[in-house]
């Protein structure tokens, strides 16, 4: 039973992963909607694909209305820019969630890995410098 589960599954995800993917491969820039780019994100998120989930998921974010989603959005997005060498994006991502977060315990592991991501990166010196002026 869990490995018929499971193989419809990886069918199914496959499936959205093919009809995300346009010429040679390439994700399609334009999406209908808000939640069909989320699920396309999401897809690629849940199959550990950071990189392939980041391009849907900046597209919600110029779009969005919902404060909810803009947010689990921004929680996701976090995962594909740990992956790059900039900064900024990182950080305006954990920003935003540290300051909309409407639950302790997320607020509080986003700041723990906020504060593990700057430091890894040599960003210290440059985030005490930015909120001591605030």
């Amino acid at each position: 039973m869990l490995a018929r589960t499971a193989t419809s599954l990886f069918i199914f995800a496959t499936l959205i992963l093919s009809a995300a993917q346009g010429v040679n491969g390439q994700v399609s820039k334009k999406y209908s909607t808000d939640k069909e780019a989320s699920g396309v994100g999401a897809v690629f998120y849940n199959s550990r694909n950071f990189k392939a989930s980041r391009e849907p998921f900046e597209g919600v974010l110029k779009r969005m209305k919902d404060d909810e989603l803009r947010l689990k959005t921004n929680e996701a997005l976090m995962q594909a820019y740990r992956l790059t060498s900039e900064f900024a994006p990182f950080r305006d991502a954990a920003e935003y969630v540290i300051s909309t977060a409407t639950r302790d315990d997320q607020r509080s592991l986003t700041h723990r890995s906020f504060v593990g991501f700057a430091y890894q990166r040599g960003q210290i010196d440059n985030l005490v410098s930015r909120y001591e002026g605030v």
